[in-house]
């Protein structure tokens, strides 16, 4: 009689905890699925960016733009040393460099990457750019054919998560120009509503509708000024961002090229 009671206590307590055991585990499922979406900013995450050059021998081909610390950005650090890398320069050259079009200066673009987002990393900077340069190869056959592609990694690298609000691996986005307006590369953007959008074939489906009516020039706008609302740019930092207009060589003379931050 007391083994038979035993078995009925025992019974009891496993239905009493059946629904606390119900409820943890529905806790810790929404506890891993929202760990496991890199957000901007401030996310404990990072974001592989992979661009495509519209020149030279990388042309229509993914290079690496950043690999970006999302929690925090232009840390205290040693700065940026050249001579650091070279035990990758070559690979360096080849896949992490700076677009013909954006002025082809890699040391400066490689020293912008490390002073802003390495320096947060915890890694040194050769750890940091081996690091960035493993992911791309690793990952490199996820994007899909437009012209940028955002892989998003835990902050210890091991593995992947959802990228929020940058487009993901082989989607072309949605997004719309009349609500964002034209001109200005947005990096989180789905798609993108400024002049070289074309070249990389993520624009939004009302660009041509709504940005390309507005025809802008620097003959018209001016040099050395920039405006959101215009659809391309007339200032230094246009060639970075790849949103010049036409005739900005021509009508505003060569210009030093300047590190915007992105």
């Amino acid at each position: 009689a007391r083994g038979n009671s035993l078995k009925l206590r025992a019974s009891s307590l496993e239905r009493a905890m059946a629904p606390i055991e119900a409820r943890l585990g529905l806790l810790l499922l929404v506890s891993v699925g929202a760990a496991e979406v890199c957000r901007y900013p401030g996310g404990q995450c990072y974001e592989l960016r992979l661009d495509k050059c519209r020149k030279g021998s990388t042309r229509n081909t993914f290079t690496i733009h950043g690999l970006w610390s999302e929690w925090a950005q232009d840390c205290n650090g040693p700065r940026f040393d050249v001579k650091l890398l070279a035990p990758i320069r070559a690979e360096m050259e080849a896949t992490w460099l700076s677009c013909p079009e954006y002025g082809g200066h890699n040391q400066q673009f490689w020293a912008h990457e490390w002073n802003k987002h390495g320096t947060c990393s915890g890694l040194s900077q050769l750890e940091f750019f081996e690091k960035g340069l493993e992911l791309y190869r690793k990952h490199l056959a996820e994007c899909g054919s437009s012209g940028l592609c955002s892989i998003c990694f835990t902050k210890d690298l091991s593995r992947e998560e959802k990228c929020s609000n940058a487009p993901p691996p082989h989607a072309s986005g949605t997004g719309s120009c009349a609500q964002m307006g034209c001109g200005r590369f947005r990096r989180r953007a789905p798609c993108q509503c400024n002049s070289a959008c074309h070249s990389y074939g993520n624009c939004c489906s009302d660009f041509d509708s709504v940005c390309s009516a507005n025809g802008a020039s620097c003959s018209s706008i001016g040099c050395g000024s920039f405006s959101k609302w215009q659809p391309c740019q007339c200032n230094r930092g246009c060639r970075y961002h790849g949103d010049c207009c036409p005739d900005y060589n021509t009508v505003c003379r060569r210009q030093p090229y300047l590190i915007i931050n992105t």
